[in-house]
């Protein structure tokens, strides 16, 4: 009968000071932190939002980060800047791993079939950056005044240490994870004439990743990558100018974590990205209207794909585990489309709408209890990659002091996984707030989700995990937030 166990509580805290000693130098200083100790209990057997599981899950946090910004301008030829950033968090997430309690079958054909398992995972996170960065002022411009520039150095290194405790663990797994990046790099604005621009950028970074556990596992990987973009843009008049890039990206590759998986699945390898983007952007004369219409086509190698490694046990039970493994080849195409129109000066709409077009080339997902085979996706639509997406949102402001904004936001199905078919449904989700502002403060009354519609984020559909049916394979959904009715605050001093 508790009515809490996937409720949120969260603490933030923000902090920022500046500083000018002189009018060349300027110093941002910045602290955050948070504390959070959010319930999880996201799944159920039966698809509703009413837990089965006896053992509550838990999604912790507390984190703080400081970071600081310097900006310098030497002379009239260079500017220096450079971001100094630390954080450290420590984080918990645990859950009820059979979604039931024990006797749970007792009145089926399959009493006593129940099994019970919680997953916890302890971690413990920091990271430190820095980028350094030299770039142009007014007379530092090359090319005979032609072009701006900029070269800088980045450094990040994380380290990540995980103790797992889980109940089919004689005892607790630990890792320790640690990632170096760091790069070079440089980008030209050059003017070619006075209505064309051409952008030129470079990047090449040194990566490198150690992992140990206590099953004796060691990978230890270092790799050379490299990424470039070039861009040009011309004015069509003073209110139009079209756009095209194109530009080679990475993701660096990595390790799974989680001690259980088999260890050819521990590693992945880095993908690699070939984006091309043609595009419009317009203004009118009056400036009420402004646009930009962007067609998008990305080639992607060595495709990083997220699924759930899944373990069927002689007792029924199932583990089932998130992990990073690359598939051959795929494709991200499509169109998209914002625009912003201030109607009078009291009504302002804002619409935006996307059609994307993602698909595997080639991948041969591993098998799993729904797909002892495996499932062949060449050609299917990658997991969580609706077709269309569309937003519209009407600002509305009266009687001087007085305000309102309703919104609409539309999403075509997708597939959950790139493990099986399970899929979302479309949905239109409709949200408005009304408030009253005056002077330094304000107070608005909101909703989201006011329908109240049933959305499903995230999905299994490769195994079975209740006991009552004998295990049999199902489909297990996770909501989105139902109809949520708040009042907020706003005061500046």
């Amino acid at each position: 009968n508790k009515d809490n166990t996937n409720g949120r509580d969260e603490l933030s805290a923000r902090f920022q000071v500046r500083y000018q000693p002189s009018d060349a130098v300027t110093l941002d200083w910045r602290l955050f932190g948070a504390d959070i100790d959010n319930g999880y209990d996201a799944f159920t057997l039966d698809n509703t939002r009413n837990t089965l599981s006896d053992e509550p899950g838990h999604d912790r946090q507390e984190s703080l980060g400081s970071s600081l910004s310097i900006g310098a301008s030497f002379n009239s030829s260079v500017v220096f800047e450079g971001d100094f950033a630390y954080a450290d968090s420590d984080s918990e997430y645990g859950y009820d791993e059979d979604w039931a309690y024990p006797t749970l079958a007792a009145n089926t054909p399959f009493a006593g079939w129940e099994y019970s398992s919680f997953d916890n995972y302890l971690r413990d996170n920091t990271s430190q950056s820095v980028d350094l960065r030299l770039l142009s002022a007014e007379d530092g411009r090359i090319l005979n005044g032609r072009s701006d520039w900029v070269i800088g150095f980045y450094n990040l290194s994380r380290e990540q240490g995980l103790l797992r405790q889980y109940t089919y663990l004689a005892g607790g797994f630990t890792s320790q994870y640690d990632t170096a990046h760091h790069a070079l790099y440089g980008q030209l604005d050059i003017d070619l004439q006075a209505d064309i621009a051409l952008s030129l950028g470079f990047r090449r970074e040194a990566w490198s990743a150690d992992y140990i556990d206590n099953d004796g596992l060691e990978i230890n990987t270092d790799e050379d990558l490299w990424g470039a973009n070039i861009g040009l843009q011309w004015a069509i008049n003073g209110h139009r100018q079209g756009f095209i890039n194109l530009s080679r990206g990475y993701k660096p590759g990595g390790v799974n974590t989680d001690g259980t998986l088999p260890e050819a699945e521990r590693d992945f390898a880095t993908e690699i990205l070939y984006n091309t983007e043609v595009g419009f952007k317009w203004q009118s004369i009056d400036a009420t209207q402004r646009g930009q219409l962007t067609i998008f086509h990305a080639r992607r190698s060595d495709q990083q794909v997220k699924g759930a490694y899944v373990l069927a046990r002689a007792d029924g039970s199932t583990e089932f585990i998130d992990y990073v493994e690359n598939a051959a080849k795929g494709k991200n195409q499509g169109v998209e489309l914002e625009w912003q129109w201030l109607a009078n000066d009291n009504l302002a709409i804002d619409f935006s709408a996307a059609y994307l077009d993602a698909t595997f080339d080639r991948y041969l997902a591993p098998a799993t209890q729904a797909d002892p085979e495996g499932l062949d996706l060449s050609g299917r639509q990658q997991a969580h990659a609706p077709k269309y997406q569309a937003h519209l949102q009407l600002d509305y402001s009266f009687m001087s002091n007085w305000f309102s904004v309703v919104s609409l936001e539309a999403k075509d199905r997708f597939y959950f996984s790139d493990r099986h078919n399970a899929m979302s449904d479309a949905y239109v989700l409709f949200n408005a707030q009304f408030g009253y502002r005056l002077d330094d403060w304000s107070v608005r009354v909101w909703g989201r989700n006011l329908t109240n519609e049933d959305v499903y984020v995230r999905g299994f559909g490769s195994f079975g995990n209740d006991p009552r049916t004998g295990y049999e394979v199902g489909q297990y959904v996770q909501f989105g937030e139902p109809r949520v009715i708040g009042v907020s605050a706003d005061w500046e001093f």
